[in-house]
């Protein structure tokens, strides 16, 4: 990566990383707060509608956002265009959960599920009227704007719903929580926006984006649906409780993956974008970021798996011990999850929409007959297990197409990974070890396991100079020079 390249990385990177913290931070304290005062059932039955509502976040989108960030020349005819599509789409499918939010109810049994979902619902016209604001920062890289608009409207919003909850909203405390978050994020984009849509329309700029958004689309629809089908699944044939354990074990587990998950998209996205010229510095920028970023990953996830049981019960309380396999379970899952989003974001960097929908489309589905495959022979941890099962295959598919456009594939892959993995895993034993030899309360378990985990994983990764582990050194010493800026 060329110097201004990389300084718009580390600058984007640490503003993104710093937006995803602080709303990682402010969502995890809340829901600590509100699962103490809700119930599973509460989190299960808004779990089934906030699944609703992602999928058509995602079909509102269309993939014309990343078709705007990827094209190198946009007009105001191009932005104006997207917004008015976004918020019809969102319009119309805001009407469709109106009228069929009783069908709704009757499918997953639960009839409180009718008026949660015209409320919630919603959500959907506000997050489209952001669209076009949030994708024209992306493009141009002000994290920073982005960062302070996101974590304003997650704090407002998460302390709305903790106050609600208090005063005895119940499970209306969580709805409360989602859609005053939305409407904060929206004012705050409008009057803070850099730009606004012009009365101007055009069919051929629609259709000359939808060139690209049209695949890219269709991956992201089938990669949402994929990762919420299990929610649908546990709702329709599980209990609300269970449910509930799912739903919190995974909201548990977000708040790493989604903060590297982020960065990936937001920040690597837009600088592989500039480089789909230079498959030179392409290619070396992207095993830079596969180095740290599966360094963090795997010694985050791992770290969580072994520490699941004094997190959880410290955390949430001990009703909610129900979630502790869950959330094991969820961490395997996610352990690859950034090392896709990765490879993904090479993929729509170059332009290879169609690259990135076949690859999306064979791992999904040979992902969907493992879940089945898992509902019908094990339950719950037997769909679980498949699930994660379906990762692996997704990441060996994903790394060998990316191996076709850069010198970079499967094995490659492995090679590189690997000593981060192994690294990780021997702290994670070591720190596991203090579970059988030391028996005290979970507060003084958690801290002696995170000082065993880490003083092994920073020694061993020093000893051995690890490349992952140097870079993630040096990319820490820049974000401290630029914050100091």
């Amino acid at each position: 990566m060329s110097d201004s390249i990389r300084d718009k990385v580390v600058r984007g990177a640490f503003w993104n990383a710093a937006e995803r913290s602080c709303i990682s931070l402010l969502l995890f304290i809340s829901n600590i707060v509100l699962a103490r005062l809700l119930s599973p059932d509460d989190f299960g039955y808004v779990g089934v509608l906030t699944v609703i509502i992602s999928v058509s976040d995602v079909i509102v989108d269309c993939g014309l956002s990343t078709a705007l960030i990827q094209k190198t020349q946009t007009s105001q005819i191009d932005y104006s265009t997207i917004f008015f599509w976004d918020s019809a789409l969102s319009i119309f499918f805001y009407i469709l959960f109106f009228l069929g939010s009783s069908f709704i109810s009757s499918f997953f049994e639960q009839e409180s599920l009718s008026p949660l979902m015209k409320v919630l619902g919603l959500t959907l016209i506000f997050n489209s009227l952001t669209i076009v604001q949030r994708t024209y920062l992306t493009k141009f890289m002000k994290f920073k704007k982005l960062a302070r608009i996101n974590a304003t409207s997650t704090l407002i919003g998460a302390v709305l719903g903790v106050i609600c909850a208090f005063v005895g909203f119940g499970v209306w405390s969580l709805i409360i929580k989602l859609l005053s978050r939305a409407v904060v994020c929206c004012a705050l984009f409008w009057i803070t926006s850099e730009w606004i849509p012009r009365l101007k329309c055009s069919m051929y700029s629609l259709r000359s984006l939808f060139r690209f958004s049209g695949f890219v689309f269709l991956t992201t629809l089938s990669e949402n649906l994929y990762t919420n089908i299990i929610s649908v699944v546990i709702g329709k044939n599980f209990s609300s409780t269970i449910l509930g354990y799912f739903t919190q074990a995974r909201k548990l587990e977000d708040v790493p993956r989604q903060t590297i998950a982020s960065v990936v998209n937001n920040v690597t996205f837009s600088a592989f974008s500039s480089l789909q010229n230079n498959m030179n510095k392409l290619e070396k920028g992207v095993k830079d970021s596969f180095r740290l970023i599966s360094y963090i990953s795997f010694s985050l996830t791992i770290f969580l798996i072994v520490v699941a049981k004094p997190i959880i019960v410290l955390l949430f309380s001990e009703k909610w011990m129900g979630a502790i396999p869950y959330f094991q379970i969820i961490c395997l899952y996610g352990l690859l999850m950034s090392i896709i989003e990765l490879n993904m974001s090479v993929m729509k960097a170059v332009g290879d929409s169609k690259l990135l929908f076949y690859t999306g489309i064979s791992s999904r589905m040979i992902g969907i007959t493992l879940i089945i495959i898992g509902v019908v022979g094990g339950g719950m941890r037997g769909m679980l297990f498949c699930f994660v099962s379906s990762q692996i295959v997704s990441f060996i598919i994903v790394s060998y197409y990316v191996g076709a456009i850069i010198n970079f594939g499967f094995w490659i892959h492995v090679k590189e990974m690997m000593p981060n993995l192994i690294v990780s895993i021997i702290a994670g034993f070591l720190s596991f070890l203090v579970l059988f030899l030391l028996h005290t309360g979970d507060m003084i378990l958690l801290i002696v396991q995170f000082s065993i985990y880490f003083i092994t994983l920073f020694t061993i990764s020093s000893l051995l100079n690890l490349k992952s582990f140097a870079l993630l050194l040096s990319v820490s010493r820049k974000y401290i020079l630029y914050e100091k800026r």
